[in-house]
């Protein structure tokens, strides 16, 4: 009894992470040393989205997104930067009213950053 309990709850978390969708891409630079790829974390990985899904209070898709766009043009010159081919945003503000889900999008990001820590841990 105990097992098909610990199982269930396996497969419950298994669902929670697998509903999460959490879309990260990454700027990172790879350099090959013997056959290895080497990535230096702290100084080369930049979060350019994140999205979440069926997570919290989001039911719906909600991205964060660093990518500029097309109605900051005020504040180009500024608050911006070219990396590569893609233009990003040198700050990011998260703000609404009470119950709009920034302290969860916030506790998203932070179980994001967990995941990917224990992931890389593992490589």
């Amino acid at each position: 009894m105990q097992n098909k309990h610990h199982s269930s709850s396996l497969s419950e978390k298994w669902c929670f992470l697998v509903d999460l969708l959490i879309r990260i891409t990454f700027l990172c630079d790879l350099y090959a040393l013997n056959d290895k790829i080497e990535i230096n974390i702290k100084e080369k990985t930049m979060l350019i989205e994140f999205r979440l899904k069926n997570y919290a209070s989001f039911k719906n898709s909600a991205t964060l997104s660093a990518q500029t766009g097309e109605r900051l043009y005020k504040y180009k010159e500024t608050n911006t930067f070219q990396n590569k081919d893609v233009s990003l945003l040198k700050n990011l503000l998260i703000f609404g009213p009470n119950g709009a889900g920034k302290s969860r999008l916030l506790q998203g990001l932070e179980l994001m950053r967990r995941i990917k820590q224990k992931t890389l841990a593992l490589v």
